[in-house]
């Protein structure tokens, strides 16, 4: 769930901001999980806002041993998230054990919308929406992996936000930079090299990666030594 919460955390107009979860097992837990991140979110999105932070995924910022310097206000606001925090990870483990971890081949379609209807009347969210998606799967048709889980989402975007442009994460990513999205949307406003570009792709580098990889994703750094004759 530190996916989502830092996608809805990004640097983005929140009114121009939607943020879809896909689920391709049709889990219980999964969904009661991203109402958990939706209700932790609205704790946390205003925090980030407040304070412009750069690391807004909850599990690293929690994490680091990094002096974060600030105010009395600063300090008792963290304190406050820290333990909404730990509220959240609890709530997300007694969800996992009281509910099935069973993944369903067979399954209806699923949607639900989580917003802020505080600002409906005018027409400015203060929070991202929030979507999750599990498609409808049944054995005996082909469901076409992962391909065909972004096309549902491309569909069910277009009718509740239909936006013009979408970020596709991976669940065990996080937005480092929140600032990357604004980054990404350089080419495409760019009036020069726009028409002549369909996707933007961040690298993807890992730490601790397998010395199997064959994808080429290992974080390297490289020297070039030269001999002093």
């Amino acid at each position: 769930m530190n996916t989502v919460i830092s996608a809805m955390s990004l640097d983005y107009p929140p009114h121009k901001l939607a943020v879809y979860i896909s689920d391709d097992g049709g889990s219980l837990i999964t969904l009661n999980a991203v109402r958990e991140a939706w209700r932790f979110s609205r704790f946390w999105v205003p925090f980030c806002r407040k304070y412009g932070l750069n690391l807004r995924c909850p599990e690293t910022y929690f994490a680091t041993q990094e002096k974060f310097i600030g105010n009395a206000e600063f300090d008792a606001d963290r304190n406050i998230l820290r333990e909404r925090y730990r509220e959240f990870q609890e709530a997300l483990e007694k969800n996992s054990m009281n509910e099935s971890k069973s993944v369903s081949r067979d399954h209806p379609p699923t949607i639900e919308v989580m917003t802020d209807d505080q600002n409906k009347d005018s027409g400015l969210r203060e929070m991202p929406l929030l979507v999750y998606v599990a498609r409808e799967k049944r054995s005996c048709h082909p469901h076409h992996f992962k391909g065909g889980a972004l096309n549902v989402l491309i569909r069910v975007s277009a009718v509740i936000s239909n936006a013009p442009y979408f970020l596709v994460l991976d669940c065990d990513m996080y937005c480092h930079d929140p600032s990357s999205a604004r980054q990404a949307m350089c080419y495409y406003l760019d009036p020069k090299h726009s028409p002549h570009i369909a996707w933007v792709q961040f690298p993807q580098k890992f730490r601790n990666m397998s010395e199997h990889d064959i994808y080429g994703g290992r974080l390297n750094n490289f020297l070039a030594l030269h001999s002093i004759n």
